[in-house]
């Protein structure tokens, strides 16, 4: 075992054979199976901790490397002492699917995926990892996750529970294969009723804890699709939108959406203060949605010059105080038997006050509204 900065580090080394439909693969989108990410999987390619194994003497490889079935990978990874074994988390997580193989969840709003800076237990896999048998994978905090959800965003979540699973479900995500389908509510004058947004999502250049919409390939930055279609509005000033995704940058629906001026209601990332006034105006000021439209409170909103609101008609007791948006419908192949599994929700419970008093459906994609 090394020790570094104070903190114990022990190195692993792990080997893995190709499978017949695992051929043809570049090597890092292979070693990201079985990794946390492909950046990951790049990073220990390139620090020389990959070598085949089966054309010995052992021979070092590069991230493009075209892999063949029945070769066999030696990596080694680097596990840190101080990342303590999973506690308990005493949280209820709505089950809507399990069987031997796969989970699937409504995961609910406030909870983070897994263990990091700020949360070493409250989170999802700690609520779930003494409850249901969830896939090691090779990071020990992160157990069966094969996508995530943010903090703040509720629906469908899909887990896997073998490593079999695991390494199925993370191809068909990275094949694009999984249908994602997400629902909000936002504010702006969307003036096409259906369309794509394409960009490059990287690290914002000044805000390191956010991200940002490039119109051009920048370093650092990753090409990011979102589809969208505009499924109800009211009075021409919030719209409840559809989005489908096929790519999954971080943020990358509350980017896309921010960046054409379409803010997510009750988004205090990239939703704006001011940007939420302008479209509030366009609204009309007979009507207030409290710190849905304004969650940084009244004295910043001052501060922006936004212009009085008057007497909040549709009513403070249906306004929710989180992101209008929620994960609501998932389609998939089941790593086993190759079934096709289709997932759908409703809008959550604390938003359904809200969207009826705007004269919107509640109803999750697949029933009042097709899923494209």
């Amino acid at each position: 075992m090394e020790k570094k900065r104070g903190g114990s580090i022990s190195r692993r080394e792990k080997a893995i054979q190709v499978s017949p439909e695992q051929e043809g693969l570049r090597l890092d989108i292979f070693l990201s199976q079985y990794v946390s990410s492909r950046s990951q999987a790049e990073k220990i390619i390139k620090q020389g901790g990959v070598k085949n194994i089966s054309a010995g003497p052992y021979e070092s490889v590069k991230p493009s490397h075209k892999v063949k079935a029945g070769e066999s990978y030696r990596f080694v990874l680097e596990d840190k002492g101080q990342q303590a074994a999973l506690k308990p988390y005493d949280y209820d997580v709505p089950i809507l699917y399990e069987d031997a193989h796969i989970l699937v969840i409504n995961k609910p709003a406030g909870i983070v995926m897994h263990p990091g800076a700020g949360h070493e237990q409250d989170t999802l896999v700690n609520a779930l990892f003494e409850k249901v048998s969830l896939s090691s994978g090779v990071d020990p905090l992160r157990p069966g996750l094969v996508h995530r959800l943010d903090k703040g965003v509720s629906g469908l979540l899909l887990l896997s529970k073998t490593q079999r699973a695991q390494s199925f479900l993370i191809e068909q995500f990275k094949l694009r294969k999984v249908r994602r389908i997400y629902r909000a509510l936002v504010l702006g004058l969307v003036k096409k009723p259906a369309g794509q947004i394409v960009s490059f999502i990287g690290r914002h250049p000044k805000e390191r804890k956010k991200f940002y919409s490039f119109d051009k390939e920048v370093a650092g930055a990753k090409k990011a699709l979102t589809y969208y279609r505009v499924l109800e509005s009211f009075q021409e000033g919030i719209h409840h939108i559809q989005c489908r995704l096929e790519t999954g940058r971080t943020h990358q629906i509350r980017v896309h959406l921010s960046s054409k001026g379409w803010p997510i209601l009750g988004d205090e990332v990239y939703g704006s203060c001011r940007r939420q006034s302008r479209a509030l105006d366009r609204i009309g000021q007979e009507f207030s949605f409290s710190k849905l439209l304004f969650p940084f409170g009244e004295k910043k909103r001052r501060s922006e010059n936004a212009k009085p609101l008057a007497l909040d008609r549709i009513g403070q007791e249906c306004t929710p105080s989180r992101i209008a948006l929620y994960s609501a419908f998932l389609e998939f192949i089941h790593p086993v038997g190759q079934k096709l599994l289709t997932f759908s929700l409703p809008w959550p419970e604390d938003f359904q006050p809200f969207m009826k008093k705007l004269g919107f459906s509640t109803k999750g994609p697949g029933s009042s509204f097709p899923p494209e």
